[in-house]
């Protein structure tokens, strides 16, 4: 059994054309019946694995947190703020009685760098100077 969705920051404000995502860390909570069986669980986002065979044994009143930060690939394929998320549930003995509750991701980050006006003033000038001295020489 799994249970797939996707953690979407662009409802959060989140725009990728002016901001730049620097760390971002996600976290899952589960409650289980708390019976004698140990059950386990691989989370995945964008199928890059994030969290890999890890033991679930909270309860439907205090759940068993699991989180993890994001790197490298996963952080890129974050960039457009938007990654879908599998959490898929292992030895469960034919049972499923493992339950995600909660399912969140934190990001952070700044704002890209936008030219500087002068830079850009001095780069449009010098272009306009090549267009005069160029129709000059071709006159």
């Amino acid at each position: 059994s799994q249970y797939s969705s996707t953690f979407n920051l662009l409802n959060d404000g989140y725009n990728p054309a002016t901001m730049h995502i620097t760390s971002a860390k996600a976290w899952f909570a589960f409650a289980d019946d708390n019976d004698s069986a140990y059950e386990y669980v691989d989370i995945t986002l964008d199928n890059l694995l994030l969290i890999n065979d890890a033991e679930v044994d909270g309860s439907h009143a205090a759940y068993d947190w699991r989180s993890a930060g994001l790197t490298g690939q996963m952080l890129f394929q974050l960039q457009d703020g938007v990654i879908s998320y599998t959490v898929k549930l292992l030895n469960t003995h034919g049972v499923n009685d493992v339950w995600l509750k909660v399912a969140k991701l934190k990001a952070y980050g700044d704002y890209k760098q936008v030219p500087d006006a002068s830079a850009t003033v001095a780069l449009m000038g010098l272009g306009l100077l090549g267009l005069a001295a160029a129709r000059k020489r071709f006159r």
